[in-house]
């Protein structure tokens, strides 16, 4: 391998199991989540961000970027962020505002990841207009463009696009980081590949809805677009969000199945064991990537969670 992997920590949060965690715990449990992440080494902690999921989805949601000011605070060195925002939710104006304060007081520690949004129920319910892929990313596609002008430009900051105008905007305090907190895309589309290269400075899908093959022509295309545009291939980083195995060994995966550890909503696609794990990361890696963040599969029991996340810092990452 030529260059080093890195590796965040994560959580899926379309379960209902998540919901029952978090309504148990609170707050406490992204705290635990991101110190105990951090413990580990683990390079950030990356949090969903929804207000809610239809029936019988989770619906237990912190607001994701009040969350990440108070982690700021109660963390020391670990980068923290979102996998993703959804940038038509809201306006980027004041995402850019929101995400600044967040760099300010992490004291410059924060990853933006951004997408176009997928849960029609949860715009449609928030009175936010769900439309058409080519339309959802052509706003996230200005929205980042409003975004990095109000944390780059010195003065009054002015936008005029097919969805968002801004007409002499400020806004202060600009991010610690320079020029500007990383701005990570999820997704697999052809255009949000082409954004990534014109806008981006990372690139985050699932493994689970695109194998290493599909992965590694993706990851082509974007070094191709990249050359076009005039970046080089090291201007952004790909990486890749996988879930995290379901036991360590094919015996606690028998255990499993005749208890109540196993989390609703797996897919075929989670790898089973540690072992799996890290050849299914292998197998990305040898395709392009190089930063995964490592989904905890929520279950009932938070100490189960920090235990897999132990797993993951003993069992995978050393092996990649």
């Amino acid at each position: 391998m030529d260059k080093e992997v890195a590796f965040g920590s994560s959580f899926p949060t379309h379960t209902t199991v998540l919901g029952q965690i978090i309504g148990k715990h609170g707050f406490s449990f992204f705290v635990e989540m991101a110190r105990t992440a951090e413990r580990l080494g683990y390079r950030s902690f990356l949090i969903p961000d929804h207000h809610m999921f239809p029936p019988p989805g989770n619906n237990v949601l912190f607001e994701t970027w009040t969350v990440l000011s108070a982690l700021a605070v109660l963390t020391r060195e670990i980068r923290l962020g979102t996998c993703v925002t959804p940038v038509p939710f809201y306006h980027p104006g004041n995402l850019a505002k929101r995400v600044a304060c967040v760099d300010q007081i992490s004291g410059g520690r924060v990853v933006f990841g951004v997408g176009s949004g997928w849960v029609l129920e949860e715009f449609a319910a928030y009175g936010m207009p769900f439309e058409s892929h080519p339309v959802r990313t052509q706003k996230t596609s200005e929205g980042i463009q409003i975004v990095r002008g109000l944390w780059t430009n010195d003065g009054p900051f002015t936008f005029r696009g097919k969805y968002y105008t801004l007409e002499k905007a400020m806004s202060l305090p600009k991010p610690v980081q320079k020029p500007h907190p990383p701005i990570w895309l999820g997704g697999e589309s052809t255009k949000i590949i082409e954004i990534v290269a014109n806008l981006g400075d990372g690139w985050i899908p699932a493994a689970m809805r695109m194998p290493p093959e599909t992965y590694r022509s993706r990851v082509d295309l974007l070094r191709r677009l990249l050359q076009k545009v005039g970046r080089e291939p090291d201007d952004v980083t790909c990486g890749l969000t996988i879930r995290a195995p379901r036991a360590q060994s094919k015996e606690e995966m028998e255990k499993q199945q005749k208890s109540s550890l196993m989390v609703h909503g797996e897919s075929e696609a989670t790898p089973r064991t540690a072992s799996e794990c890290v050849a299914s990361i292998q197998r990305y890696v040898a395709a392009g990537a190089r930063y995964v963040v490592i989904g905890i599969e929520p279950t009932t029991d938070l100490e189960a969670m920090l235990g897999k996340m132990r797993l993951c810092s003993e069992e995978i990452v050393p092996k990649i």
